[in-house]
């Protein structure tokens, strides 16, 4: 309990974020992965899970921020350091992203020149796939971003 006194609300905001991701993270790609694999993957399936996944990630994100808020502080205003800090974590977090993109980009472009070459992999082509690859990626760079910006507050 001391650790959350300790903390600023930046901080807290920062642990709800970085919570919320990894709830909706672990709630969404395990049942996608479930639906795609037994091939029900259709709209309806898709739309449920989508609402299913935003609804969590709400009750979750008010639980998370309760929990951490318990312990009020008085809101500080932003200084130097926390525009610095939330710079630096866009900027690593950004960074990742595009290499995440590229990767994904680039698997496509070669399986296009080389057709042989997909074989097994052949349905990481299929556009469901690429869209959730996209979201992974999302998903990824906002956890980059989030854990730098924790990792430079608690390293000051």
């Amino acid at each position: 309990m001391n650790a959350l006194r300790e903390m600023s609300p930046t901080e807290k905001n920062l642990w709800t974020e970085l919570l919320v991701d990894i709830v909706a993270g672990f709630y969404y790609f395990p049942k996608i992965l479930l639906l795609i694999g037994s091939g029900a993957a259709s709209g309806p399936a898709m739309a449920a899970l989508v609402v299913k996944t935003i609804i969590v990630a709400i009750v979750a994100g008010i639980a998370i921020a309760i929990l951490l808020h318990i312990v009020g502080q008085e809101p500080e205003k932003s200084d130097e350091r926390d525009a610095q800090f939330s710079a630096r974590g866009t900027l690593i977090a950004n960074r990742a992203l595009t290499i995440f993109i590229c990767l994904i980009m680039g698997k496509l472009v070669i399986e296009g020149l080389l057709p042989g070459l997909a074989g097994k992999w052949d349905i990481m082509t299929n556009p469901l796939i690429i869209s959730h690859l996209l979201l992974l990626s999302l998903l990824l760079s906002s956890f980059i971003k989030t854990v730098t910006q924790l990792f430079l507050y608690r390293r000051g």
